[in-house]
């Protein structure tokens, strides 16, 4: 189960891909490989089990050997998880600053983690993509993030979400 707003958009994003997509290949990044049953059916995606502990030190060792043995073209993070250790290009998907904006309401590892590793990652990046104009503003803000480099890319909609079937009869 996807419940958390980033996993959710990292999958039906991944889902995204994998319908238009037949021709590259995809390392999907995970610590369970549970999650990858939703993309097993798309013959171009592979899953590469990671051990380390999401926005953790060993993360910040383990993902850029990883990137590195496996040849990727290109990393795109699509939370807050990306190398301080620039390896390869990369592209940042911010949904927003929270951590930043409220640092009062968060643990110390929190605000040193989004200071050195977030803030130097998103600098490092070919991009940084945001979901909304407001995060936009405080990725300028908050990291001087601006120029071609940010893009606002409006979140979409999963395919649970439909419109409801017309009753016989209804306009």
């Amino acid at each position: 189960e996807f419940a958390h707003g980033i996993g959710r958009y990292a999958l039906n994003l991944a889902l995204s891909i994998g319908r238009m997509d037949t021709a590259n290949r995809y390392l999907v990044l995970l610590n369970d490989p549970a999650r990858f049953a939703p993309l097993a059916g798309f013959r171009n995606f592979s899953p590469v089990i990671t051990r380390a502990r999401l926005y953790s030190a060993a993360e910040q060792v383990i993902l850029p050997l990883l990137l590195r043995r496996k040849g990727v073209d290109l990393y795109h993070s699509t939370g807050f998880s990306i190398p301080a250790i620039h390896v390869c290009p990369s592209v940042m998907t911010i949904h927003d600053l929270i951590h930043l904006k409220f640092r009062g309401d968060y643990t110390i590892f929190h605000r040193l983690y989004y200071e050195l590793i977030v803030k130097s990652g998103a600098g490092n990046c070919s991009a940084v993509i945001t979901v909304s104009r407001s995060s936009m503003a405080d990725l300028k803000d908050f990291l001087r993030i601006g120029g071609d480099r940010l893009k606002v890319i409006y979140n979409g909609i999963g395919d649970e979400f439909s419109p409801a079937p017309r009753a016989i009869g209804e306009r």
